[in-house]
C-alpha cells in the first residue's frame, strides 16, 4: 500500500540513496538507515513541521510519534538525545551503571 502524498519523498530516497521504497521488506527495517527513513516518512504525513529546538522536538515526538498511548516521555527523549550526542547529565545516567568509586573499590567477595 502506498500513499500518494509520499511519492515525492520516495522518489528522493530512490534518487539519492538508490533505495526503491516500494520494494522495502519488513526485515529491511532492522537496518538503521531504513528504520530512520520509515520514521521520517511517517512524520512527513503530518502538517506540523518538525521543530528545531530539543524541548519542542521532544514534545513533537511525544505528541505525533510515541503518542499518549506510548510509554516514552518528553524527559526520556531529551535524556536520550543528550546521551547520544555526549551531553548526558550525570542525573540521567542509569542507576545500574557503577560510579568510578564503585569500579575501583573491591567487592565484598574480594580480598581487601
Amino acid at each position: 500500500m502506498t500513499q500518494k502524498g509520499l511519492k515525492k519523498y520516495r522518489d528522493k530516497i530512490k534518487a539519492k540513496l538508490g533505495i526503491d521504497w516500494n520494494d522495502t521488506e519488513w526485515e529491511d527495517l532492522d537496518k538503521p538507515l531504513y528504520s530512520g527513513l520509515a520514521a521520517r516518512l511517517f512524520l512527513a504525513r503530518l502538517s506540523a513541521p518538525i521543530p528545531t529546538d530539543l524541548a519542542s522536538q521532544a514534545q513533537y515526538w511525544k505528541t505525533h510519534y510515541n503518542t499518549s498511548a506510548g510509554k516514552g516521555t518528553v524527559k526520556k527523549f531529551i535524556d536520550d538525545v543528550k546521551q547520544a550526542i555526549g551531553e548526558a547529565d550525570e542525573d540521567s545516567v542509569e542507576e545500574d551503571s557503577p560510579s568510578e568509586d564503585e569500579e575501583d573499590s573491591p567487592s565484598e567477595d574480594e580480598d581487601a
